[in-house]
């Protein structure tokens, strides 16, 4: 259960379509601050959960893994929120 933080063309365009090509992991939450981008993206993979803050991805349980796709500067502290 993989999920997003970041919605984005990157994450569109090249992780996404990488990630729901795994057997063995699917995209189950999504977070973005583009409301819209988010919903796309849970449409398009079926994912259970979207939000604005990639915090709520922390709340219940619904991610084992994360992938950071948002912008460089915010790496650091998703990385660690997420640890």
């Amino acid at each position: 259960r993989v999920g997003m933080i970041g919605a984005g063309g990157f994450a569109k365009v090249k992780l996404m379509p990488a990630i729901a090509k795994l057997d063995n992991a699917r995209i189950n939450a999504i977070a973005d601050t583009d409301v819209t981008a988010s919903l796309n993206s849970a449409k398009m993979y079926n994912a259970a959960k979207v939000c604005t803050d990639y915090k709520d991805l922390f709340i219940e349980d619904t991610v084992d893994a994360v992938v950071i796709a948002s912008p460089h500067k915010f790496h650091a502290a998703q990385a660690i929120n997420a640890l």
